[in-house]
């Protein structure tokens, strides 16, 4: 996006009123799906998400949140799927948290298995109905 497109976006942003705002974050970006009625355990899905991606990046400077969840999830994320929508806004929310961020706390798991093992959880916490 260069710089007019970034004030053309900004102008736009601004227009919307609160409402509008929330709504917009809520239609592609919500943890709507996930069913968890915990905080920690939302919090712990993106801590966890950034953590892997963080470690992969670490060797390829360029993994996405959203390349992790595919791999985790074992096929690719698809927009015209309701529940992909929700995962592809988590892997958004999961890079804005990730930005500029050097540690991560691995929150008592102690294997990349065990990190795995705990984000299939919680993914399994998300359903379309």
């Amino acid at each position: 996006m260069d710089d007019n497109e970034k004030k053309g976006s900004n102008i736009l942003f601004k227009e919307l009123s609160y409402d509008d705002k929330v709504s917009y974050y809520s239609n592609y970006f919500s943890s709507g799906y996930f069913l968890s009625k915990k905080l920690d355990n939302k919090l712990l899905l993106i801590n966890l998400i950034c953590l892997v991606t963080k470690k992969i990046r670490e060797q390829d400077g360029q993994t996405t949140c959203q390349v992790v969840i595919e791999k985790i999830l074992q096929h690719p994320l698809r927009i015209d799927s309701a529940m992909d929508r929700y995962l592809i806004g988590l892997s958004i929310v999961c890079e804005d948290m990730l930005y500029g961020v050097t540690e991560i706390n691995p929150m008592g798991l102690k294997t990349s298995g065990e990190i795995i093992g705990k984000i299939k959880e919680l993914l399994n916490e998300w359903s379309p109905f």
